[in-house]
């Protein structure tokens, strides 16, 4: 009757019946479980280095401790729950049970809130905290990290290591330069990925450099820009690199220009009719009053380099009541 009841229910009681079937029956599907997930594992690993490339590659085993020690923290704590969930489910005190399966459940939900919070403010002080170093910390945000780079770290190291005093034996790994798909070329970085700077708007003829962003790729700034002052700051010069433009004459780069005028009737009219001449893909287009007779028109568009860009303002100069042509800037 008893067995019965047990059926009915839907309970396993593994005290009762040989222990080594019971054993087995019950510790089958988590090895099944295990296995099923490092098959996951392999997966991804073989889908990242094939479609990815290495560089990718090295980039996720870098986070894989920092991902173990979280995971395997949040597991045990709910696993540990397990302890006094077995102890009153075979003390049939169901009260108990409920209790600590809410309890459980609870602590769950809270640690993976919690722990993604985390993670997520402080990704980049925990790969610091383990020295990642800075090529490899860039390449976690955009899989751009280049062999010769580690290459030239692992000799530094190994230079420092063994105490070698002469130049000559030191092996010169030299940095090759990568064409990227978005028209520049990064010094060290192969497949990176690559912005151009708002606050500047930077194009082919202006003098530029790229600074390794964490998680965004490279930014590239004119080096008159504001935001580039920074490069001569020492602690940050292991992360401005040097930028080059690639021939890419069929490119075209968003920039923008704000035309100073008197405010008068038509302005906009004969600012369109030029732009219209020039056949330039507009972005957007603006005027307001900014008091004292006079109107700001503000400019998006696209253009194929700066010299496009400088004969644009030559005509924009010559509209009436203009008396200043500049690029925007932020």
């Amino acid at each position: 009757m008893e067995t019965t009841s047990k059926r009915k229910s839907g309970t396993t009681d593994l005290t009762v019946g040989k222990p080594l079937f019971q054993i087995l029956r019950f510790a089958l599907p988590l090895v099944l479980g295990t296995l099923f997930q490092q098959l996951y594992s392999f997966a991804d690993t073989v889908i990242v280095g094939r479609c990815l490339g290495t560089d990718a590659l090295g980039a996720v085993g870098t986070t894989y401790s920092l991902n173990f020690l979280i995971l395997g923290f949040v597991q045990g704590a709910c696993v540990g729950f397990g302890i006094p969930v077995a102890e009153t489910f075979g003390a049939k005190d169901k009260g108990g049970l409920r209790k600590y399966l809410f309890n459980g459940t609870l602590l769950c939900v809270v640690l993976s809130v919690v722990f993604t919070l985390f993670t997520t403010l402080m990704a980049g002080p925990l790969l610091q905290l383990i020295h990642t170093p800075e090529e490899l910390y860039a390449a976690i945000g955009y899989g751009g990290i280049q062999l010769s780079r580690l290459m030239i770290k692992i000799k530094d190291e190994y230079t420092k290591l063994l105490k070698e005093q002469s130049p000559a034996e030191v092996l010169q790994v030299p940095i090759k330069k990568q064409k990227s798909s978005e028209g520049v070329i990064v010094e060290g970085l192969d497949n990176c990925l690559v912005k151009f700077a708002k606050c500047c708007n930077p194009l082919p003829g202006d003098d530029i450099i790229g600074f390794i962003t964490k998680g965004y790729g490279v930014s590239v700034h004119r080096k008159d820009c504001p935001n580039a002052k920074s490069a001569m700051d020492p602690s940050q010069s292991g992360r401005w690199v040097k930028v080059t433009w690639a021939e890419s004459p069929e490119a075209t780069f968003t920039t923008a220009l704000e035309v100073d005028s008197n405010d008068r009737d038509g302005l906009m009219l004969d600012v369109a009719t030029i732009l219209t001449s020039l056949r330039l893909r507009m972005n957007e287009m603006s005027a307001r009053s900014v008091g004292s007779g006079r109107a700001l028109v503000s400019l998006v568009f696209q253009v194929h380099n700066l010299t496009e860009l400088q004969n644009v303002m030559a005509r924009l100069r010559g509209i009436s009541g203009v008396s200043a042509v500049r690029r925007a800037e932020g």
